[in-house]
């Protein structure tokens, strides 16, 4: 059995790294390090990028410790020291003598996170370790086929999750499942094409928003937009050296989309939101939406050319949902959930976007293909909503699997 030692009060959950029949870890908490002995084996000092503690947290930030933020923007090279010294102060005195006498390692937890380009440097000069000392963990499934200086393992932190809130946490979710496999089986049409969700803005947001405007494809959605959400479309003014100008994108041939979609404040179907899209609704679902739509249009994280290839919750919970979807996300996104077993709906959906390199012409591509299922009838989306029957019985048995894919062996 492993030992973990957790380094702060942040949520934790066993359950998303451990196999269900044989976990081989054991997760305790900082304060049980003084009085535990060691007993010869390597033990672990975990660190959440997100609540472990004020340096270890700015050291573990995007800003810090990711290529995809410009070296000028960044605080690898002007905080590294400060960095440095604090995280120095914040860990405790037995860990920072048993990472260097080789009886304890870091890791460092990006689960929930597909950052990539990582400063392995810098991490090893912050945490004043060597490369053999740092286990790193990530939610971008490029992990798996990396090379790198540090140990690495892949996460499905969020397919975990949504597998779990299914079978255990909440009673909603099936009951609401019930109701769309109920309305599948009687074919009933829907009011709106799909659900289409932009809570926080980055670029590749703001480009497909841009296309889909510019398409006049917005009608038939259930479509939000967080335009006062983190500055809104001033987000990522410092990640200009990866990404045109959006409003350059195709030449110019979205200028005009673009130039309305700008002044967007936060929006739900063009009307001021009613949510509070400030609040991320990563774990809410709207009965409304799912009930009433043929698919989801997913627009996850990051819309890269490969750099990461990152699943979130937006990528697993179609398959909780019984219903069929199109992802705007990294290259081959589709193709990583067809590796895990997924029905990707290929008989009924093209998702021929998947290979595509470019992420303007990818998502030029979805949105042909966005036209084309927009020009399905009601009645046909019912039948073919019915057709599709055993592909959602089949996906959410594999979702339930998800426990048993990918545990944490180290």
């Amino acid at each position: 059995m492993k030992t973990v030692f957790l380094s702060g009060d942040y949520y934790h959950a066993d359950d998303r790294y451990v196999h269900p029949d044989n976990p081989r870890i054991e997760f305790k908490n900082k304060h049980e390090l003084e009085d535990w002995k060691y007993d010869g084996e390597t033990y672990y000092y975990h660190l959440h990028w997100q609540e472990t503690s004020n340096y270890v947290t700015k050291a573990l930030s995007m800003e810090s410790v990711s290529t995809y933020i410009d070296d000028e923007d960044s605080n690898h090279i002007r905080c590294r020291d400060e960095y440095r010294r604090g995280i120095a102060k914040e860990l405790p005195d037995r860990i920072k003598e048993d990472v260097l006498s080789g009886r304890c390692r870091f890791m460092i937890d990006h689960s929930t996170e597909g950052y990539w380009g990582i400063r392995w440097e810098f991490l090893k000069y912050v945490f004043s370790c060597e490369y053999k000392d740092i286990i790193w963990i990530s939610g971008d499934w490029n992990t798996l086929t990396l090379n790198s200086p540090v140990e690495l393992h892949y996460s499905n932190w969020w397919e975990r999750a949504c597998a779990l809130a299914y079978d255990k946490h909440d009673i909603s979710i099936s009951e609401l499942r019930t109701k769309q496999l109920k309305l599948v089986e009687d074919r009933i049409p829907r009011d709106k094409m799909c659900t289409y969700y932009n809570r926080r803005i980055r670029n590749h947001r703001i480009n497909m928003m841009m296309i889909m405007h510019h398409n006049n494809l917005l009608e038939r959605t259930n479509w939000s937009w967080g335009g006062e959400v983190d500055g809104g479309m001033n987000w990522n003014n410092s990640l200009k050296r990866f990404h045109l100008s959006p409003k350059c994108m195709g030449g110019f041939k979205y200028e005009k989309s673009y130039d309305e979609v700008s002044t967007w404040k936060n929006l739900q179907n063009g009307k001021p939101t009613t949510e509070d899209l400030h609040y991320n609704l990563v774990n809410t679902l709207n009965d409304d939406h799912v009930l009433n739509t043929n698919f989801q249009f997913i627009i996850e994280t990051w819309a890269t050319a490969g750099k990461t290839c990152f699943l979130s919750e937006k990528s697993f919970k179609p398959f909780m949902l019984a219903q069929p979807f199109i992802t705007y996300g990294d290259m081959y996104t589709i193709q990583a959930l067809r590796d895990q077993g997924y029905n990707v709906f290929d008989k009924w959906i093209n998702h021929s976007y998947d290979s595509e390199f470019n992420p303007l012409k990818r998502a030029e591509i979805i949105a042909e293909e966005m036209k084309r299922l927009q020009s399905i009838s009601s009645s046909e989306w019912a039948d073919m909503l019915y057709d599709m029957r055993d592909v959602f019985h089949y996906n959410l048995e594999n979702l339930k699997k998800a426990n048993y894919r990918f545990s944490l062996d180290i």
